[in-house]
């Protein structure tokens, strides 16, 4: 096989590796009843975070702390355009002002409802 048809191959798999992670994140949005609320909170499934998201999901679910389980809160919650619900930086103002059961809740639901784990096991 030539070189140039190598690369072509190469270019391929690799846009082919780029589709299939749009299309998950072009899917469709899941989402969790707010406990308490007349309200909902939009996320996408598990499978569909990058390898920086996955990393930081990994490192704030090991944490165990109710601190880790905002953080995962804040790298899941969107809203029902699909935009971010929090910003990294209102960890702080969502520790205060959101009970700990409540962000557990959802963030237990979430995984629940998004595949408790980050590969599609099919």
């Amino acid at each position: 096989m030539a070189h140039g048809q190598n690369q072509i191959i190469n270019m391929s798999f690799k846009e082919s590796l780029k589709a299939e992670f749009t299309a998950l994140l072009s899917g469709d949005l899941l989402s969790v009843d707010v406990p308490g609320i007349d309200g909902k909170v939009w996320f996408r499934p598990l499978k569909a975070m990058n390898p920086i998201q996955k990393d930081k999901w990994t490192a704030a679910v090991s944490k165990g702390t109710a601190e880790g389980t905002a953080e995962v809160l804040i790298l899941m919650a969107r809203n029902e355009d699909g935009t971010k619900m929090y910003k990294s930086s209102e960890l702080e103002e969502l520790r205060l002002s959101v009970s700990a059961k409540t962000i557990d809740t959802l963030v237990a639901s979430m995984i629940r409802e998004g595949g408790k784990s980050l590969v599609d096991p099919k």
